[in-house]
């Protein structure tokens, strides 16, 4: 993840393709690839309706290509979505480690 961060952060990386489901940063999951669903106590976090709440409340649909630059902004300084991807993001237990939160 540190890798992906700091090629992002470098300009190495310009633009972000969008997905739901498996990416690169799944590759880091201690589940596995295989898997988009990840038990939290009696609730099923299904990891590509994450992904979908998300892509809606930043207007982008699946499979657009997005420069860095651009979803940083939407994401860091639109407090309004901002809050509403915290909250979105609230109970995953990937917060510690995700790149958009370390910001």
């Amino acid at each position: 993840l540190k890798s992906i961060h700091s090629n992002i952060f470098s300009g190495k990386i310009k633009k972000i393709k969008l997905v739901i489901g498996n990416d690169e940063i799944c590759n880091f999951c201690p589940f596995g690839r295989s898997t988009c669903i990840k038990r939290k106590g009696s609730r099923i976090l299904n990891i590509k309706r994450l992904d979908l709440k998300v892509l809606k409340v930043l207007k982008i649909k699946v499979g657009k290509i997005k420069p860095v630059e651009k979803l940083l902004e939407m994401t860091n300084f639109n407090s309004e979505i901002k809050n509403k991807l915290k909250s979105i993001c609230i109970e995953c237990e990937w917060q510690k480690k995700c790149l958009w939160f370390s910001l």
